[in-house]
């Protein structure tokens, strides 16, 4: 990937809030979880379900045009 994303960590009650712009994407941790490695975790696999989407997205484009 390489790419680099930036993330807004908002506490609330007892969860963070990540927020991703440049995918615009906002994910929640578990409550409990509010220690920024689990907003990283969180983050990370917000990211990566964000790429397969595209790519199953992409696959899919390729299947329907043949």
């Amino acid at each position: 990937m390489g790419k680099k994303y930036t993330l807004h960590i908002t506490p609330v009650a007892d969860h963070l809030e990540v927020f991703i712009p440049e995918l615009n994407i906002t994910v929640e941790t578990r409550p409990g979880k509010t220690a920024d490695t689990d907003a990283l975790d969180a983050a990370h696999l917000a990211i990566e379900r964000y790429h397969l989407a595209q790519r199953e997205g992409e696959q899919e484009a390729i299947k329907a045009k043949a």
